[in-house]
């Protein structure tokens, strides 16, 4: 299993927008009987989460490996199509005068921002 912790709040605001999307991605909340080596760990004790592993608005979440993979794959190939479709339209646009110069860039923005 992967696990990530999931934000049920930010700065006092509850998020239930961010926890509903990772939800419906298949990510569940650990429950803390499934840890065997560790007795002590922090656990939420009231509201939708209540007795699952969490700490400070954050909830920990699981799913299988081979989902996280696939997931993954997904937008990858989704990333890959949209780039292609970039390109193809800049190369319809470029003339050969006037080419287009080009510069790809990547930048990673969270809720909020």
């Amino acid at each position: 299993m992967a696990q990530r912790w999931v934000a049920t709040m930010v700065l006092g605001q509850e998020t239930p927008t961010n926890v509903a999307k990772r939800l419906r991605e298949g990510w569940v909340p650990r429950d803390p009987k499934t840890v065997k080596e560790i007795q002590h760990f922090p656990t939420i004790e009231h509201g939708r989460f209540a007795g699952h592993i969490g700490i400070e608005g954050m909830v920990l979440c699981e799913m299988p490996t081979e989902m996280v993979k696939q997931r993954n794959e997904y937008y990858a190939n989704m990333t890959d199509n949209l780039m292609r479709s970039v390109e193809n339209d800049m190369n319809r646009a470029e003339t050969p005068g006037q080419p287009i110069q080009r510069t790809f860039k990547s930048t990673v923005s969270s809720e909020g921002n």
